[in-house]
């Protein structure tokens, strides 16, 4: 990402941050101390490796889905385990989805025209080239008919 995309999404998780003021989400999970933390969650997924990634990503969903990574598996480890935890992660992803609506979305319409106009740029060639082969079909069958 670049340009204003990538300072709408630091803005978020400067925000995102600002709510975990213990910094839960903004670290990797300590494994020597959750020691099965692995066996349950196959793509950890922390804020500072999001933020680490900022300029990696391709475009805003990319950030979006690594981003609800980070507390869907908090959800999930935590659920039975760290009641607490488990919650704040369900908070936390609430003010993520607030933060999508309201300072990502534009990203994510603009992203979406573009596939929109890539795919009616590949129908045009689609269409093109059939009408290619329909007229060499239609040449070939009257010169050997």
């Amino acid at each position: 990402m670049r340009g204003t995309a990538l300072e709408a999404a630091r803005g978020v998780l400067t925000r995102l941050k600002a709510k975990d003021p213990d910094g839960y989400y903004s670290v990797p999970v300590d494994t020597n101390f959750l020691t099965d933390y692995c066996d349950i969650i196959k793509t950890p997924m922390d804020l500072g490796l999001v933020e680490s990634r900022l300029e990696s990503y391709n475009d805003m969903r990319e950030f979006i889905a690594d981003v609800k990574l980070v507390y869907e598996n908090s959800k999930t480890y935590c659920k039975s385990r760290f009641p607490v935890l488990h919650k704040l992660a369900t908070k936390l992803a609430k003010d993520f989805e607030k933060e999508i609506e309201i300072n990502l979305a534009p990203f994510l319409k603009t992203e979406y025209e573009q596939i929109l106009r890539q795919l009616a740029q590949h129908q045009d060639i689609y269409t093109a080239q059939s009408r290619l082969l329909a007229t060499i079909k239609r040449h070939h069958h009257s010169r050997f008919f």
